[in-house]
């Protein structure tokens, strides 16, 4: 319901083409696999050179159903990734990803695809798929794709491409911690992805940046590392002082990063964020809000700052603060006042989650019943509106 800005805000943006990858490949898993046998590998390759461009595409896919079994058909299959239909470039890609080690030879091939700017971003797409899935023979070609040198999208590519490869990438690990220095979301956030994928090796060596001067590189690594390492305490002091930082995008990264702060450190970051919510920034602030709800009963402390937030111009942030507050408000008069007030915010999503907070307090928030009987009598009532009162008034009276 809420956190739509970080999908939208310019810092997450989603890479379009990367979410049909994952639209792609469940289709091409749940293809009906009936045809391919009784067709022999001869035959398949044969189809690869077959005049009609449907059936070139059709044996690619019938290949690709075999795996590892297609191997023998990997010759033919790097000519397919020269041949001049588009669907049967990508299909011969996907094919040889498939196929994994065994397809080593269209390394070569597949780099050129990936580079190729005049390439339809699909096929450059899974050639990039294809070489991460191949493994540790391909990673110089995807460490020199990454290079400064190239452009955008193949870099963007080769860096998530990485880290298909797992551990055994380990010695990219500098190129990818360089990476994180950089300004284009999409490519320093596939570097962060590698190296989580990588493992924890990198931890060392994203301490030394954390430690360093460079602020953006600093919360980048930051976010990495607590992926890694979500109590990882030198990282989480780091990260609580960029929250004073002022560059509201490095705030913003820092108190991602914080939000990945699990397990008993979590106690450490409860006040940075309560002053946080009095950042200029809205995103900064719903996060804030929404990492205090997630923490819970540990927030109590700050609940003066909570019941503020209750004002805040973003709904959002109105919202987490409700959802807050209804965890850590059951002994509390004035949370409940709050809570209960909130019930006619502007907002029907807010209004939504005070209800609930509401409900979550229990029957210590039996004060607000009047007016949650209230807004079931309200003309033409939204149905969640109307389901969230119905099911916290059943909890505010169990055991009346």
């Amino acid at each position: 319901m809420l956190r739509p800005t970080h999908l939208t805000s310019p810092i997450f943006s989603v890479d379009a083409i990367a979410l049909c990858v994952a639209i792609v490949t469940l289709v091409l898993f749940i293809e009906d696999v009936q045809g391919v046998e009784g067709d022999s590998l001869d035959a398949l390759v044969s189809q690869l050179r077959d005049s009609d461009s449907e059936t070139r595409e059709a044996a690619a896919k019938s290949l690709r159903r075999l795996g590892p079994k297609a191997a023998v058909a990997a010759p033919a299959l790097i000519r397919a990734l020269g041949d001049r239909n588009q669907a049967v470039r990508c299909q011969a890609a996907v094919c040889l990803g498939h196929i994994g080690p065994q397809a080593k030879a269209a390394i070569p091939s597949l780099s050129r695809l990936l580079k190729n700017k005049d390439e339809p971003t699909i096929v450059r797409l899974w050639a990039s798929v294809a070489l991460g899935l191949i493994g540790v023979d391909a990673l110089d070609a995807l460490v020199e794709a990454l290079q400064p040198g190239q452009d955008p999208y193949t870099r963007r590519k080769a860096a998530g491409a990485i880290g298909k490869i797992g551990p055994r990438a380990h010695t990219a690990t500098p190129l990818l911690i360089s990476v994180l220095a950089e300004e284009e979301y999409s490519i320093w956030h596939n570097a962060s992805d590698s190296l989580i994928a990588i493992g924890p090796t990198s931890i060392p060596s994203l301490q030394r940046v954390i430690e360093g001067d460079d602020a953006r590189h600093r919360v980048h690594a930051g976010r990495t590392l607590l992926t890694l390492d979500p109590g990882h305490s030198v990282t989480i002091r780091a990260m609580i002082k960029d929250l004073r930082h002022s560059n509201p995008e490095v705030r913003r990264d820092a108190v991602l990063a914080l939000e990945l702060v699990r397990t008993q450190a979590a106690k450490e970051i409860v006040e940075p964020l309560a002053q946080a919510l009095n950042d200029t920034d809205g995103f900064v602030r719903e996060v804030a809000a929404s990492k205090l709800n997630d923490i819970g009963p540990l927030a109590r402390s700050v609940r003066p700052a909570l019941i503020n937030a209750m004002q805040d111009p973003a709904f959002e942030v109105r919202g987490y603060a409700a959802l807050a507050l209804g965890n850590i408000g059951q002994d509390s008069v004035m949370v409940i006042d709050v809570l209960t007030h909130g019930i006619d915010d502007e907002e029907g999503d807010v209004r939504i989650l005070v209800v609930r907070a509401l409900g979550n307090i229990g029957p210590a928030a039996r004060s607000s019943i009047p007016k949650l009987r209230a807004v079931l009598l309200q003309p033409e009532l939204h149905e969640g509106l109307r389901l969230s009162v119905e099911e916290s008034l059943s909890k505010i009276l169990k055991n009346k």
